[in-house]
């Protein structure tokens, strides 16, 4: 990694690494004082820029008798980096404790004595992800029982699509919340989870490029650092990647690009790469544009299990309604019910989307009525198995002849 620029100061970093769409939180004593912490981290925290300067446990006093301070403390004194995926943490938001779920990693950036400096925190939060694959998992399993063995992992993509702040926009007074050296700075934006280049002039000469961008890229820092861009990635001609970096540099107008495709260098051949990016004219202390910061977030991956996930959804939507299948949602915390077509039409119910389960056991036989409600209750305990399943009659308002049906599910806890 190539020290920054003399006439990109610490303040400037810093403003670089608020354009983040992670959450992200800097401590830097052992009792885990609070240095630095984006609007993203704040928003999670449920709390303001008053926390700046206050020990995460003091911050936050609902962490308290939660895990996550006692392994920071740990990961300053080891110097281990410790993460987590999916794990669940109460936090007070809008004044409410919560329980919300984060993808999650403590990193220690230590100096050249292997001494801590900070903990670097990053935190994404995965909670509608995780609520979708739940969903996805209850339709796959209430089918899998009429013959489609479906793995579904549709998991639904909140692409936070929000306009970044530019970048003489004040954190805060740098020289009273951030002491630390600019080779600290420096080490703390090559560790980032998303991929920063500078670029000076109007050849676009890479300055700065960290580990995250340069895996992207399919670099290494030898054979870019120091080189005007289009010649350190000649791959990109004919693409709009060069046209973006000179209307920038021209017109001083930040590029914000969401799932874009774009053919990246992979080995000696391209792969085809999905990437958010955003491209920032940088200034002199005179107001002139001096060259572009390049924020890169790689999410091919996101995009292709996205993809896969709403063609599983399709071969499942096909295959109910060809073999004329009713399917069915219920939630007791709201006592909504939802149904496909085909099973609306049996019952004679409206087309509203969620209506009360009571219009449904309605249309039951009435010498039915009260197994099928026994039957719904013995599965929403707890420790039954979950297991829905039994028969009985329905009538249609315009049909006189009942009609025999068959009804298992599963539920979910």
């Amino acid at each position: 990694m190539q020290n920054l620029n003399e006439s990109f100061n610490d303040h400037q970093l810093l403003q670089i690494l608020a354009l983040s769409k992670d959450a992200v939180a800097v401590y830097t004593t052992p009792d885990l004082h609070i240095r630095f912490a984006s609007n993203a981290m704040l928003a999670i925290w449920g709390k303001d820029r008053s926390v700046i300067g206050k020990t995460l446990e003091t911050a936050v006093p609902e962490l308290q008798g939660q895990p996550f301070v006692g392994l920071m403390k740990n990961v300053w004194h080891t110097g281990k980096t410790h993460s987590g995926t999916g794990r669940p943490a109460d936090l007070a938001v809008d004044g409410k404790l919560q329980t919300f779920y984060f993808d999650y990693e403590y990193r220690a950036i230590a100096d050249d004595n292997g001494n801590t400096l900070c903990i670097l925190h990053t935190a994404t939060d995965v909670t509608d992800r995780l609520r979708s694959q739940r969903l996805i998992a209850e339709k796959a399993t209430s089918e899998t029982r009429l013959r489609l063995e479906l793995a579904a992992s549709n998991q639904e993509m909140l692409l936070v699509n929000r306009e970044l702040k530019t970048a003489n926009e004040t954190l805060f007074d740098s020289t009273n919340k951030l002491a630390e050296s600019q080779s600290h700075l420096s080490s703390i934006m090559d560790k980032a989870p998303i991929g920063i280049c500078i670029l000076k002039g109007r050849e676009h000469v890479i300055e700065v490029a960290n580990e995250t961008i340069l895996k992207a890229w399919g670099r290494t820092a030898e054979e870019v650092l120091g080189k005007p861009h289009h010649k350190a990635r000649p791959e990109l001609a004919g693409q709009e990647v060069y046209n973006w970096l000179d209307e920038v540099f021209e017109t001083g107008i930040t590029k914000i690009n969401n799932e874009i495709s774009v053919m990246l260098k992979d080995g000696d051949g391209l792969r085809q790469a999905y990437v958010n990016s955003v491209y920032q004219a940088t200034r002199g202390n005179s107001g002139e544009i001096t060259g572009v910061v390049v924020i890169l977030e790689e999410i091919t991956e996101k995009v292709i299990q996205r993809r896969e996930a709403d063609r599983i959804q399709d071969m499942f939507n096909l295959a109910v309604k060809a073999g004329e299948m009713g399917t069915f949602y219920y939630d007791p915390r709201t006592d909504l019910f939802s149904a496909n077509e085909t099973l609306k039409s049996w019952f004679g119910l409206p087309g509203d989307s969620q209506m009360k389960l009571s219009l449904a056991v309605d249309a039951i036989q009435v010498e039915d009525r009260q197994k099928v409600v026994d039957s719904i209750t013995r599965a929403l305990q707890f420790g039954s198995g979950g297991q829905f399943e039994t028969e009985y009659s329905i009538i249609h308002p315009e049909m006189p002849e009942p009609r025999m049906v068959k009804a298992k599910g599963t539920c979910f806890f």
